[in-house]
């Protein structure tokens, strides 16, 4: 405070203890940065591992294809194609799992190419048919003819959205 000639008189002032809040919000963001670190390591583990079961499920599902060439009772053919179908059905969790755990790291690209928009809804109705068939349905999809034969985008992607779609109806 100063007098009326502008002399310094007084000083006022107000002070607060605030060494536990500030000891508070630096284990807040040291627990915030630990979460997050986990959280990588997870998605990192996570994409390791689908990679390391998507290989020999593979395996399972390409000899269980070439199984199903060979002369089967009707018996043994059934328990092959549900086999397969299972395989395929694990294989397609084994991706959204890789998938999602590129979204956690921000990892995921988009592949953009050329591709026959009318070929990929054939690949999707063609792979889900086999299911359909087994539960006594019958699966139809089509493109409009106003949509052009050729686009770009990520095909993968796309197949992926139309199966879970198409899957989930």
């Amino acid at each position: 405070m100063r007098d009326e000639g502008g002399k310094l008189i007084r000083v006022a002032g107000i002070a607060a203890e605030i060494t536990e809040q500030k000891r508070y919000q630096a284990e807040l963001v040291d627990a915030r940065e630990a979460a997050e670190a986990a959280n990588r390591s997870k998605s990192r583990f996570l994409a390791n591992m689908s990679h390391e079961i998507r290989t020999p499920m593979n395996g399972v599902i390409g000899m269980n294809q070439l199984l199903l060439l060979t002369d089967l009772t009707d018996e043994q053919r059934r328990y092959v194609e549900v086999a397969q179908s299972s395989g395929r059905t694990l294989l397609k969790l084994i991706d959204d799992i890789l998938d999602l755990s590129k979204i956690e790291v921000g990892k995921i690209a988009l592949e953009i190419s050329t591709f026959n928009l009318r070929q990929a809804v054939e690949e999707v109705a063609e792979l889900l048919g086999a299911q359909a068939r087994e539960k006594a349905l019958d699966i139809r999809m089509s493109v409009s003819p106003k949509i052009p034969e050729l686009l770009r985008g990520d095909v993968h992607r796309l197949r992926q959205v139309l199966t879970n779609l198409s899957a989930n109806a």
